[in-house]
């Protein structure tokens, strides 16, 4: 399998997954339960060890328990091994991916990042300003490592911590130490290079790193060889009817190809919003711009620049906001993320102007004629 960017190495974008139905998991959903104890739940270490228990706060399933991680110096870990009878799906070695699923409140503080990883996967938070913000680890950066800035950025409250929960996925491929990242859902990375010596041949442990500043909390924690996201049957983190619809194959791991021969490979062109069965659609070296529109939380105000509303910038609230701002920006090819809502967005037409428009749904998305 050829590398996924040709000449960049890795692919740090930011384009949307189609969620779905909750796939079959080797690790079920860990929901801790108020009141329960770390030693309740088999595999999970702490170090120290009294550094971590299960208390009362909110879930994102909105239960009561989540795993909190006091804020100690030197940080605080908690581990995940996976162990023996959890190893089905990848015994046989007919099975080189795992999808890790999980919710976080991280820390983003001053001098220290909260962390997870999966086997040499890894995803940390740093601070940016008054908001936090979303990096990885690419093990084939020059110098033997380097710390990617991703395009994720969230809100912080006291000591650093995040005011929501973050949902991180991790796709990790056993067979060429690579990984991608989608958080909340989006695709933030493809294609990094996990840094594990040697790297295992199946997944072994999941590691979690706390703050000195604030409280970090887990919850939800599943591990498991199909896609929790969306329907992906050959695994390689695209999306079936993208697939389908693409020419592609839904079921062989082509991510690495080029059908349309256009120097970017397939999954380099679905994470942009670029179509990899035209020549014409390629990638921009720069990357695509990227504007968020989120009817709930998004303000009209704000420049639908920031993946967040309460980082700098924040997501439109109207589609046709969105559309305009693309419009008056300038920017060409540009991808308009529009996050779904439990009401539907109200819009008479969708004209993207004299250049072209990705229009990208993240969830469940409704757009019908205005009243």
């Amino acid at each position: 399998m050829a590398r996924l960017a040709e000449a960049g190495g890795w692919v740090a974008i930011a384009a949307v997954a189609m969620l779905g139905s909750a796939a079959r998991a080797q690790i079920a959903p860990v929901d801790f339960t108020n009141g329960a104890s770390l030693m309740d739940y088999p595999g999970w270490t702490s170090s120290p060890p009294a550094a971590a228990w299960v208390d009362g706060l909110p879930d994102p399933a909105s239960g009561a328990g989540a795993l909190c991680l006091a804020p100690t110096n030197p940080p605080a870990m908690v581990t995940r091994a996976v162990r023996s009878s959890e190893l089905g799906p990848w015994e046989s070695g007919t099975c080189a991916v795992a999808f890790a699923d999980f919710w976080v409140v991280p820390v983003a503080a001053t001098n220290a990042a909260t962390s997870v990883d999966v086997d040499g996967a890894k995803v940390g938070f740093l601070p940016d300003g008054g908001a936090g913000r979303a990096f990885a680890y690419d093990a084939d950066a020059p110098g033997g490592g380097a710390a990617v800035p991703l395009g994720f950025l969230f809100p912080v409250g006291a000591g650093g911590a995040s005011s929501n929960w973050v949902r991180v996925t991790v796709r990790r491929d056993y067979s060429n130490a690579w990984y991608d990242v989608w958080l909340d859902g989006t695709l933030y990375l493809a294609g990094a290079g996990a840094d594990a010596s040697p790297p295992p041949a199946a997944p072994a442990l999941l590691a979690f790193d706390g703050d000195g500043s604030a409280a970090t909390r887990l919850d939800l924690l599943s591990l498991s060889a199909e896609n929790p996201l969306f329907a992906d049957a050959d695994r390689d983190g695209m999306p079936d009817d993208f697939e389908a619809s693409r020419g592609l194959d839904p079921g062989a791991d082509d991510r690495a190809g080029d059908a349309d021969s256009d120097g970017a490979a397939n999954m380099a062109e679905y994470a942009a919003g670029t179509a990899p069965d035209d020549a014409a659609s390629a990638p921009s070296t720069n990357g695509p711009a990227l504007f968020y529109v989120d009817g709930a939380l998004g303000d009209d105000a704000f420049n639908g620049l920031a993946s967040h509303p309460g980082a700098a910038g924040g997501p439109k609230r109207t589609v046709g906001a969105g559309l305009s701002i693309i419009a008056t920006s300038g920017q060409t090819g540009a991808t308009l993320v529009v996050r779904g809502t439990a009401s539907p967005y109200a819009q008479d037409s969708i004209d993207p102007g004299a250049g072209s428009v990705v229009l990208r749904p993240s969830g469940d998305v409704t757009i019908q004629p205005q009243p």
